[in-house]
Order: C-alpha cells, then structure tokens, then sequence
C-alpha cells in the first residue's frame, strides 16, 4: 500500500486549512482522512459500509486504523443528508467509482 509523499500531504493540509470550514463530510476516508483544522471545521465520516463491513471487504487495510464511520449511506446520492445542510463534501478517490459522476457532483452541489 502506498502512501502520499509528504510534500503532497503538506500541499493537501494547507488546502484543507484555507479553505474547508463549518460542518461537513468525508466520504470513504478509510484509512486516509483528509486533515481538517478542528478549530475551522467539524467532519462526519460518510461510507457505504460499516468499519467491521469494511475490513471484510478489505482484508489488505487489516494493519491500518480505519475512521469510524458517522453515517453508513450511498456515497453517491447522500439521502441522509438534506438540502443545503452542510458547508463542504470530501471525497477524495470518490467519483472515478461512481456509476454517474455528474449527478453525484450535483447532489454534492445541493448539500
């Protein structure tokens, strides 16, 4: 399993701080949340799956800590989530697994 040069989780991390503030979520973090700044922004951890789920399907993340997951649901549509109820969606590595990422990206837009 590879992980991301550190220059790039320095260059991730000072994204995250300018620009991630309020109440939102991370979909599908797994083992590699995003750094938000905890005095700038609250995140809930959004997966299809819950953690035991998770590490049944992923048997190769068994050496990781996984995030606990907040609220089990489609990554792609977020039907627990209401309209205009939070102020930033994460999701790194998401949409290249969605069926239809234009949609996907437009319930983003709507939350």
């Amino acid at each position: 399993m590879g992980s991301i040069p550190d220059h790039m989780l320095a260059r991730r991390r000072e994204v995250s701080a300018r620009f991630l503030q309020g109440t939102g979520i991370e979909i599908g973090a797994l083992h590699y949340p995003l750094w938000v700044d905890p005095d700038r922004a609250r995140v809930r951890y959004v997966d299809r799956l819950t953690v035991p789920e998770l590490r049944e399907q992923y048997p190769e993340l068994s050496a990781y800590a996984l995030v606990e997951v907040d609220v089990v649901d489609d990554g792609e549509t977020l039907s627990s989530f209401a309209d205009s109820t939070l102020d930033f969606v994460i999701g790194n590595h998401m949409l290249e697994h969605c069926e239809n990422p234009l949609g996907t990206t437009r319930n983003y837009l709507a939350r």
